[in-house]
């Protein structure tokens, strides 16, 4: 593994190297992060699905919290099917990945 940055709690705007691929890191609030090309679907937990979603990861333990008991703003679903809790906007985010992009 190849870091181009800090070891631990880099910056959005730094990125990672493993074997070739550019990894880079998404803040997620709170000091948390997920790489962002790793992020399958972004979805609005106020909704049935999203509560039912919820639900179903936490039963089956592949539920993360990352909201640091604030509310949840948005749902992560990941490539790997882990699902993370997010108290930061779905737009935010989205704005996020986009600032990454470039």
């Amino acid at each position: 593994i190849k870091d181009c940055g800090k070891s631990l709690g880099f910056p959005q705007s730094q990125s990672m190297e493993i074997k070739g691929a550019i990894m880079k890191p998404l803040n997620i609030g709170f000091n948390n992060y997920v790489i962002d090309e790793r992020i399958i679907s972004i979805v609005v937990p106020d909704t049935s699905p999203g509560r039912r979603l919820r639900e179903d990861a936490k039963n089956r333990e592949i539920l993360i919290d990352a909201t640091a008991g604030r509310k949840t703003r948005a749902i992560l679903i990941m490539d790997n099917g882990t699902i993370i809790l997010s108290a930061i906007n779905v737009e935010t985010l989205i704005q996020r990945i986009e600032q990454n992009g470039e």
